[in-house]
C-alpha cells in the first residue's frame, strides 16, 4: 500500500499540468511526466484539481472521499 501511496503522491505533485481533451492524444512517453484530466480545457482548473488532490493526499483522504 505504501508503494502505491508514494506513486500516487508523485503522480499528483511532481507532474506538469498539461491540457489534453482526450487521454489517448498524449504520446506514450508524456504519460509519465504530465498531469492531465480528460476534458479539462483550462489550465487554472487543472492546476486547482492537482492542488486539491495533493492536499487531500496529505490529509489522508482517498480518491472517493476527495471526489
Amino acid at each position: 500500500m505504501l508503494d502505491f501511496s508514494l506513486k500516487f503522491f508523485y503522480i499528483v505533485t511532481a507532474r506538469t499540468p498539461e491540457l489534453h481533451f482526450d487521454y489517448d492524444e498524449i504520446m506514450h512517453e508524456a504519460h509519465s511526466r504530465a498531469f492531465t484530466v480528460a476534458k479539462i480545457t483550462r489550465i487554472d482548473l487543472l492546476s486547482d484539481i492537482q492542488a486539491s488532490l495533493s492536499e487531500a493526499y496529505k490529509k489522508g483522504r482517498g480518491f472517493t472521499e476527495w471526489r
